[in-house]
């Protein structure tokens, strides 16, 4: 799918303030799962409703994102 048609998938959840579909740096390729950024918490919350729907045949999964954490790394 492309940025365009899934801003039209969700846009029945409000305004997207952004979609970003994530792709490996080396290859270009496509990973397989993108971001979308929606306005407020009603918009969030129709975006969730939409899990297990369909975009191009291909079964999609909606989550909130994780917070990121920070890896660290110890050294001797």
């Amino acid at each position: 799918a492309t940025t365009e048609e899934i801003k039209k998938h969700f846009d029945r959840c409000g305004f997207i303030v952004r979609a970003t579909i994530l792709s490996d740096k080396c290859s270009g390729n496509p990973k397989g799962f993108a971001y979308i950024e929606v306005s407020n918490d009603r918009s969030v919350e129709l975006a969730l409703a939409l899990n297990n729907s369909i975009i191009q045949d291909r079964l999609i999964i909606v989550n909130v994102k994780r917070k990121n954490i920070r890896k660290t790394t110890c050294t001797d």
